[in-house]
């Protein structure tokens, strides 16, 4: 989820029973604006676009 914010630009609508959702929200990676799910931060967005893609 994390990349395809990141890397394609998709919009991911919000949906509360998505684990995967849950979990990141629950972590504060993300945050749900109006419906759809976002890089909380900038911080947040820099360091994981940066292991992301050493990862890849």
């Amino acid at each position: 989820m994390v990349f395809q914010l990141l890397f394609q630009g998709q919009i991911i609508a919000y949906n509360a029973f998505d684990p995967a959702t849950d979990m990141l929200l629950m972590f504060g990676f993300v945050k749900v604006e109006p419906e759809t799910v976002q890089i909380a931060n900038p911080i947040f967005e820099t360091r994981l676009y940066n292991y992301l893609k050493e990862k890849n």
